[in-house]
């Protein structure tokens, strides 16, 4: 029996408090366990906890509360409660003549600590598929079961709002929902997106479904998932409408409210976002599937036509031998050619399709080799040109082709911007991890703005106008970094520059 004085006390607590004896009769309920329990502590006292609640038999909580009186060790956990809705964290203190527990509601707390784990799992795994279909394949396995038992996603097409997406805690339920049905959404779905707001059921029933679905087909729908409260959140990026998005509860211990609609409206926010951006990845890559057909149809109806020149040029030069023009039509020709070449390379890095056939290599034969096929060039621009690659150096898994194209460009850039009298080393050397090869030139030298953008496509220093398309240095650092290495710059205005590839050895 608990005196009276300690009984006022036990009845103001703002946590529940019961006792049990030995037998797991109730001996003492104060006034907060009475509201939990649902019971008047007349009807309590006396029986046992199993007797007035046998569907605890088997729970966790039953499995703890008897583990405590084996152990005689205090306990504590926490519990989804099976008479009212939300989540208690009970302390059990055993004796030897039963237990006394205290008990709290922490669904508030437990909600918080889930949400902002939600939110920061949110930016990672929304961001870690491109696709649109895959970030809505995201959306669901992020917010079901944690934020929902089901998710729905109507997405805004010009027929008007169509389910996309729809995942079930239940997965018997799937072929019955199948992911694109096809049906106008719900009306309700239709206000939330023209109004721009959150709005939350509390109790989904037969006169709600009635007044919000326009079609008996998709009341159907709903009544397969079971709703017992669901939270309706549009879905807008940057002031343009995406679609919405409809949580549902199904369990009646999980029941959505007012409170939760700031929190579903932030998950909708960062949803579109994601949303949004897929679509403009999937835009950009459908244009640039557009502009590689485009190159690829261009440039065979450029080269059908180059072909029918180079070959009547080499007739003319066969006939006239001395006659100018057939050397400088081939080589127009060869420029063209080396052009669309050029223009192709560039579109197959930038989708990352560039076929590479490496095999392992040393680099400084490959050096002393591209060198002396530039000197001739160097020769005619009256320049000192030195390869110096000592040996032994690592090797290096490269596409031999490939990397020859960079040294070749990186070389012939140097001897084209060194004056007359200058000097040009093509130097190979050893790095941690890594074989380099420097390009080294005495002319004279970048500003800032010319290193900065010396890698962008189409862009040429003042001083390099009309002296190609500008394409070069784009296609040396996109097949250098194909390969998993580096091209740098280092330049000053007077003092020369120096171009350093990097490649990672084998």
């Amino acid at each position: 029996m608990v005196p009276s004085s300690l009984e006022q006390a036990l009845d103001r607590m703002s946590d529940g408090f019961v006792s049990v004896d030995a037998s797991w009769r109730y001996a003492y309920v104060n006034r907060y366990a009475e509201w939990y329990l649902g019971k008047p502590r007349a009807e309590l006292l006396g029986r046992t906890l199993w007797e007035v609640f046998p569907a605890s038999r088997g729970t966790a909580q039953e499995r703890a509360l008897l583990r405590a009186m084996a152990s005689q060790e205090p306990l504590e956990f926490e519990q989804t409660s099976l008479v009212r809705p939300g989540v208690f964290h009970f302390r059990a203190f055993p004796a030897s003549d039963g237990v006394s527990f205290y008990f709290r509601e922490v669904t508030a707390q437990k909600a918080g600590d889930e949400q902002r784990r939600l939110l920061a799992e949110s930016v990672e795994v929304l961001a870690s598929a491109l696709s649109f279909e895959g970030r809505l394949a995201k959306v669901t396995e992020l917010l079901v079961p944690r934020l929902a038992d089901h998710c729905v996603i109507d997405v805004l097409e010009p027929r008007g709002l169509v389910h996309a997406a729809i995942v079930n805690r239940d997965p018997t339920l799937v072929p019955r929902c199948p992911p694109k049905i096809g049906l106008a959404a719900h009306a309700y779905a239709h206000r939330v997106l023209a109004s721009g707001k959150a709005e939350v059921v509390e109790r989904v029933d037969d006169a709600w479904l009635r007044e919000a679905m326009s079609e008996e087909a998709g009341r159907d729908v709903v009544r397969v998932l079971g709703p017992r409260s669901l939270v309706v959140a549009p879905l807008i990026a940057d002031g343009v409408a995406m679609g919405v998005l409809t949580l549902i509860m199904v369990d009646e211990r999980r029941v959505f409210g007012a409170t939760d609609l700031p929190f579903v409206q932030l998950i909708a926010d960062r949803v579109a976002a994601a949303l949004a951006h897929a679509r403009l990845h999937e835009a950009v890559l459908a244009a640039r599937r557009q502009r590689d057909d485009t190159l690829a149809m261009v440039s065979h109806d450029l080269r059908a036509p180059l072909n029918v020149i180079k070959l009547y040029a080499q007739v003319i030069a066969r006939r006239e031998p001395s006659a100018p023009e057939p050397p400088a039509i081939l080589r127009a020709v060869e420029r063209a050619d080396a052009l669309i070449g050029d223009l192709l390379t560039s579109a197959r890095l930038d989708e990352g399709k560039l076929p590479l056939e490496q095999a392992p290599e040393e680099l400084g034969l490959l050096v002393a080799e591209v060198t002396e096929l530039q000197r001739p060039l160097a020769r005619q621009r009256e320049l000192t040109l030195v390869a110096e690659a000592p040996p032994p150096l690592p090797l290096v898994s490269i596409d031999r082709h490939r990397v020859a194209q960079v040294l070749t460009n990186l070389i012939a850039n140097a001897i084209k911007f060194t004056p007359r009298g200058g000097h040009v080393t093509v130097r190979a050397r050893r790095e941690p991890g890594f074989v380099c090869v420097d390009v080294i030139d005495d002319g004279p030298g970048m500003d800032e703005e010319t290193r900065a953008r010396v890698f962008d496509r189409f862009w040429q220093a003042t001083r390099a106008r009309h002296a190609g398309a500008g394409l070069g240095l784009a296609i040396a650092k996109g097949i250098v970094d194909e390969h998993g290495g580096a091209l740098r710059v280092s330049s000053s205005v007077g003092s020369g520059t120096t171009f350093t590839v990097a490649l990672p050895c084998t």
